[in-house]
């Protein structure tokens, strides 16, 4: 598990600063209101993520179930928690940002404090933090190029077109 730390550490450094690096050219047109402090909740999410995705598939890895159901369910209560107060105080857009954002940490630091001993004493990784790296890489490549497709379609049809066109393409789609 020596090197699944030493990789999450890595991609802990290295994916916020890709996010704030390439926020410039995402930022206002995926934020029209607040993209600054939005793209730092992503960033912050990216950190986060960075933890959560090795564990889960550690705990995949070393086949303990409960350990990934409790994780996607930890993930999604406290995010649903986040997102409901922000939504019942009024709260504005940057806040449901971070409402979005900060499950990634309680739900990192929980999984890890209670799974911990079980993933280090069961998890054997066949690959250094190269192969961990390329793999992560290509999963990341992958999941940005289906977002693209699945978010970007819609966003370039509403700037090259006239509303009611846009809406009577995305119901034909």
């Amino acid at each position: 598990s020596g090197s699944l730390v030493r990789f999450a550490g890595l991609a802990a450094i290295v994916a916020p600063v890709v996010v704030l690096a390439t926020a410039p050219l995402w930022a206002d047109a995926a934020f029209s209101l607040d993209p600054l402090a939005l793209a730092f909740a992503v960033a912050v999410s990216a950190i986060r993520y960075t933890f959560i995705a090795p564990l889960g598939g550690a705990l995949y890895g070393i086949r303990l179930a409960p350990g990934v159901a409790a994780m996607t369910v930890t993930d999604s209560a406290v995010r649903l928690v986040a997102v409901g107060v922000a939504l019942v105080a009024g709260a504005g857009v940057t806040a449901f940002g971070w409402a979005v954002a900060l499950p990634f940490v309680f739900t990192a630091v929980v999984m890890w404090a209670v799974t911990a001993r079980v993933v280090r004493n069961r998890l054997e990784l066949s690959a250094g933090v190269k192969t961990l790296a390329r793999n992560a890489l290509s999963t990341v490549g992958g999941a940005t190029a289906t977002g693209v497709l699945i978010s970007g379609l819609p966003f370039l049809i509403g700037l090259t077109t006239d509303p009611s066109v846009t809406v009577a393409s995305l119901i034909l789609v």
